[in-house]
């Protein structure tokens, strides 16, 4: 399955998790956001949908989704993505809490149910599918970690964006099983271990569902 942000968000979602009641907005707030916009120069011949957002809990994770039926039900898949995303960070940069490039990891997979949050007895809000099972360069048993965000141009200091295609490494690609409709819901993100502020623009890409 093929989708392209070059006119619109293609039927995509996005949302956020990983943080406290309070933490979205104010002066010290994540400031969520996400948009279809042109990108910055010297991109801005490209469109494509942006999301940010500054991680004020530690562990912030942004992402969007998006429903795909018409696959068999009850049937197993492996779910692999590639996926192009423009990136304003280099590699080697050092930043709060850890790199504002190596230190977020892109996430891919899918979930078996539609995408939520809600709150867990920590009080803080968390995604209903499985991205963390194991540390944050791994990730968990549905959305794998397929990269990071270093790759962007410029300096530490002034980056500039610049494309970067992520792909599935072949030990990464989750198996899941269609519900009783034929759906499994595709899901791509950034789960962050730097603190401060992420925007990433996703441009283009594709996800394969092959029978397991």
């Amino acid at each position: 399955m093929p989708f392209s942000f070059a006119s619109g968000t293609d039927g995509f979602t996005a949302d956020f998790a990983d943080y406290s009641p309070g933490q979205e907005v104010g002066p010290n707030g994540i400031l969520f956001a996400s948009a279809f916009r042109r990108l910055p120069p010297p991109l801005d011949n490209r469109f494509g949908l942006l999301v940010a957002g500054t991680n004020r809990s530690d562990d912030l994770f942004m992402f969007i989704w998006r429903e795909v039926s018409g696959l068999v039900p009850g049937r197993s898949y492996r779910v692999a993505t590639e996926v192009t995303i423009a990136t304003n960070v280099p590699a080697g940069c050092v930043g709060v809490g850890g790199s504002p490039g190596e230190s977020v990891a892109i996430k891919a997979g899918a979930s078996p149910v539609r995408p939520a949050k809600a709150l867990n007895a920590g009080n803080d809000f968390r995604v209903n599918f499985e991205k963390d099972a194991g540390p944050l360069p791994v990730g968990g048993n549905q959305v794998f970690t397929i990269g990071d965000f270093a790759g962007g141009g410029g300096t530490c200091n002034q980056g500039v964006y610049a494309l970067k295609t992520l792909v599935s490494p072949a030990d990464r690609i989750p198996v899941l099983t269609a519900d009783a409709s034929g759906r499994l819901w595709f899901v791509v993100g950034t789960d962050s271990g730097f603190e401060d502020r992420t925007e990433i623009y996703y441009l283009e890409g594709a996800v394969t569902f092959t029978p397991a």
